[in-house]
């Protein structure tokens, strides 16, 4: 578990210090001792793949995943003419302003006003375009005849790579999550939540996937997410039991 919980809280910082803050985060217990959520690794994840293959992480994203998986509406930049085409996220309080066409995430937002995109947030899509990610994933990793994923690697997905009684985490996606997700769902369901209220859920075995695109923190974020993760929980019991 790293000491710190997320680099969210972290928004004083500026993008360089950021970056220090997150490579020399000391970690507060030991491998395999306890589970605990943090975007850092998403974060550390992201430079790792710039720095192995040499580019930017929106034009390797562009280039190794939209494109080929015909996603048209995904990316990391919205042009301020059309931040009126989305949906308003928060009345931020500490930017003192309206977050709308920007990403919400505090660090992510910090490090894109300094010109750099990272692996944690800030990626804006459409339902339309995530399904075809999830449909790739039903499809063994193939989509428009091209493989994206190897099969081994999807299984580890579905997972659990945790060692820790009563957790349950796949590679990069969550596993046997009963707060959102319904006993209607096989064991081999894998899912997302984002922060604001975004959801996705694809269930490996029975070959059914859904985006659920919501709003949580409009105009103010709740005190929890108990709120949300029952209509996650309600609509994965609808999706899930109709199969």
């Amino acid at each position: 578990a790293l000491e710190g919980g997320g680099l969210a809280s972290q928004k004083d910082l500026s993008a360089k210090k950021l970056h220090e803050y997150s490579r020399n985060l000391p970690y507060a217990k030991a491998t395999g001792e306890v589970f605990r959520y943090t975007n850092i690794p998403a974060y550390l994840m992201g430079r790792v793949i710039e720095n192995v293959l040499g580019a930017p992480l929106d034009i390797l994203a562009q280039k190794i995943l939209f494109t080929p998986l015909d996603m048209k509406t995904t990316t990391f930049h919205i042009a301020p003419t059309y931040h009126h085409l989305i949906p308003p996220t928060e009345d931020c309080t500490w930017r003192e302003q309206r977050v709308q066409g920007m990403v919400h995430d505090e660090s992510a937002y910090t490090f894109k006003k300094y010109g750099h995109v990272v692996g944690h947030a800030g990626l804006f899509s459409s339902a339309g375009d995530v399904l075809n990610v999830l449909q790739m994933l039903l499809q063994g990793g193939t989509w428009n005849g091209q493989k994206l994923f190897s099969e081994d690697i999807i299984n580890e997905m579905a997972t659990n790579q945790l060692t820790i009684p009563e957790e349950s985490n796949g590679l990069g996606w969550e596993t046997g999550q009963l707060r959102h997700i319904s006993t209607t769902a096989s064991p081999r369901t894998i899912s997302k939540t984002g922060f604001t209220g975004t959801f996705m859920s694809c269930d490996l075995d029975k070959g059914v996937s859904y985006v659920l695109l919501t709003n949580r923190v409009w105009p103010k974020r709740p005190l929890d997410s108990t709120a949300i993760n029952k209509v996650r929980h309600d609509i994965s019991m609808e999706v899930f039991a109709s199969q």
